[in-house]
C-alpha cells in the first residue's frame, strides 16, 4: 500500500504544509493571493510534473516512438482529476450494483510521482434506490443469508446423526431447500470487488444486529457518507485509482426514519416439522419456562431437579425469530429441543409453544 509522503498528507489534509499558504488557500476558496509568487510555483510543479510524465512515456511506449506519441500522451498527462473523475474512479472501484455513489466532493489534491495525483474526496455509499426500497432490500438480504447459516446447521445435525456410510437422500426437503437458500444468498450478494464486499458485509451485520433486536419499526443503517485520500493515475479510460487507503478519515451513518418490518416467513420449522430428518428429535425433550430476553442474550428460565437454570437461546436470527414470533420476554413458553444442561443453551429445536399459566 502506498504511503504519501509527510508533506502532501498535510497538504491533502488542509494541515501546515511546507509549501506557502497561500497555495492552500487558494486551492480552497479560488481566489488568487500574490499571482506572481502563485504562478512561479505552478509553472515549477507543471515543469516537473510534465518531465515526470514524458520520462513515463518513455519507459512505456519505448523512446523510439516518443516523438510520435508525444502531442497525444502530453494531453493525457494535464490536468488533474476533478469530482465527476472521482466519482466515474469509485464506481468501477466498487462495481456492485446493489450499490449507489453518490455527493462525490474533491476536498484536495496534490500532484504525485510519475504523473499520479494524489486526492482527498468525500462520498456517500449507500444501497441502491430510495429509502424503503434499501431496507427491503437489506432485510431479504439479511433473512437470506441467516436462513443460510440456519440451514447448514440443521443438515451438519442431521448428518452427525445418520449412521456412518449412509449416503444423503437426494430427495430429502432438507437438502432440496439448503440449495434454495444457497441460491438465493448468492443472488444477493453480487458484490464482488474489495471495496463492495467489505462494505456490504458491514451493512449486513449491522441489519442483523436490528433484527435480533426485535424493534418494530426499526431504524437501519442504509449508507455512509466517507471521507479518505487515494492516489490515482491517468488511464486511456480516464483517471483511475491506483491505491485507495484502506483506512477512513471520516465516517458518517445514513439512518433510515423508524418503518415497520415485515421479515419474510421461514421455510425451514415447516421442514423440519414434517419429520424431514426424524432421527434429529432423538434426543429431545420438552421444557416449559419463562422467556427472559435480554439485550444481548436470551434465555428460557426453568426449574430442574430442584434448581433453576437459565438455557440460552440460539443467537442466530432465523432461530430467534422462531422463538420470539410464538413467545415475547415474560410469557410462558414450551420448546422441544436439544438442551445441554451442563452449558445451560438451547441446541436445535422442533417445536415451540405458549404455555397455559
Amino acid at each position: 500500500m502506498f504511503q504519501l509522503r509527510s508533506n502532501e498528507t498535510a497538504h491533502l489534509r488542509g494541515e501546515p504544509a511546507n509549501l506557502p499558504s497561500r497555495v492552500n488557500i487558494q486551492e480552497k476558496v479560488g481566489v488568487a493571493i500574490d499571482p506572481l509568487g502563485l504562478s512561479r510555483w505552478r509553472s515549477a510543479v507543471v515543469a516537473r510534473h510534465a518531465v515526470s510524465c514524458i520520462r513515463n512515456v518513455g519507459r512505456r511506449l519505448g523512446w523510439s516512438l516518443l516523438p510520435t506519441a508525444l502531442l497525444v500522451s502530453l494531453a493525457g498527462c494535464s490536468g488533474k482529476p476533478g469530482a465527476s473523475d472521482i466519482e466515474r474512479a469509485l464506481v468501477t472501484a466498487y462495481d456492485c450494483p446493489l450499490l449507489d455513489i453518490r455527493d462525490v466532493k474533491k476536498l484536495n489534491g496534490v500532484p504525485g510521482p510519475q504523473g499520479t495525483y494524489d486526492v482527498a474526496f468525500s462520498y456517500v455509499v449507500a444501497v441502491k434506490g430510495d429509502e424503503s426500497t434499501a431496507v427491503k432490500t437489506l432485510t431479504e438480504a439479511t433473512f437470506a443469508f441467516a436462513e443460510f447459516e440456519a440451514v447448514q446447521e440443521a443438515v451438519r445435525h442431521q448428518q452427525n446423526l445418520q449412521p456412518l456410510g449412509k449416503e444423503a437422500d437426494p430427495g430429502d426437503p432438507l437438502l432440496a431447500y439448503q440449495q434454495e437458500v444457497q441460491k438465493r444468498s448468492a443472488e444477493l450478494n453480487p458484490c464482488a470487488s474489495m471495496e463492495s464486499a467489505s462494505i456490504w458485509d458491514i451493512q449486513i451485520e449491522l441489519a442483523k444486529r436490528t433484527m435480533l433486536a426485535k424493534t418494530n419499526p426499526a431504524v437501519f443503517q442504509i449508507g455512509s457518507n466517507i471521507a479518505r485520500t487515494g492516489r490515482m493515475a491517468k488511464t486511456e479510460q480516464g483517471w483511475a485509482f491506483e491505491q485507495l487507503t484502506p483506512t477512513f478519515d471520516d465516517v458518517q451513518a445514513l439512518m433510515s426514519h423508524p418503518a415497520p418490518v415485515v421479515w419474510p416467513a421461514s421455510k425451514l420449522a415447516g421442514i423440519l416439522a414434517q419429520g424431514a430428518a426424524p432421527a434429529s428429535t432423538a434426543d429431545e425433550r420438552t421444557l416449559v419456562g419463562t422467556i427472559r430476553d435480554g439485550k444481548t442474550d436470551s434465555c428460557l428460565e426453568v426449574s430442574v431437579g430442584g434448581a433453576d437454570k437459565c438455557y440460552r437461546l440460539p443467537s442466530e436470527p432465523v432461530q430467534a425469530l422462531r422463538i420470539f414470533d410464538i413467545c415475547k420476554g415474560g410469557d410462558l413458553c414450551a420448546i422441544t429441543g436439544q438442551f445441554d444442561d451442563k452449558a445451560e443453551s438451547l441446541g436445535t429445536f422442533s417445536k415451540v409453544e405458549k404455555a397455559a399459566r
